[in-house]
């Protein structure tokens, strides 16, 4: 009897430290800023995806760039929206670095500076 309390005991405090650790991570991501990394002639930038959207809008939610695309998330179609959809705004080369099947990407913008690409997205709050 005492062995199955304890157990049952452990079971709780593990999940505990689960939802706690999870706290946390939602906590950190709502408050961290906007990453571009620079490499040569490239910026690398993080982008969640939101499917089946009504129409494609680029959005910046909690410092984080949000792009709401039309298509459905079968065999590419929103990657390949989005990638025509981002070439479109900075007028540049895109490629997706990362996350080609799940909703946060990184996205590669070829021969373009982070001033550039901040001013673009600083356009897109005032929006």
């Amino acid at each position: 009897m005492v062995q199955g309390k304890r157990r049952c005991d452990q079971l709780l405090h593990r999940r505990a430290k689960t939802c706690h650790i999870q706290v946390r991570t939602h906590l950190i991501e709502r408050v961290s800023t906007m990453k571009l990394l620079k490499t040569d002639k490239r910026v690398v930038l993080d982008i969640y995806v939101k499917p089946n959207s009504r129409e494609f809008k680029l959005e910046v939610e909690h410092d984080e760039l949000v792009a709401c695309c039309k298509e459905s998330p079968v065999k590419g179609r929103v990657n390949r929206e989005l990638i025509k959809e981002l070439s479109r705004v900075f007028r540049r080369r895109v490629e997706i670095a990362s996350g080609l099947t799940s909703k946060q990407k990184r996205v590669l913008i070829m021969d373009i500076s982070p001033d550039e690409v901040n001013f673009t997205i600083s356009e897109l709050k005032r929006m």
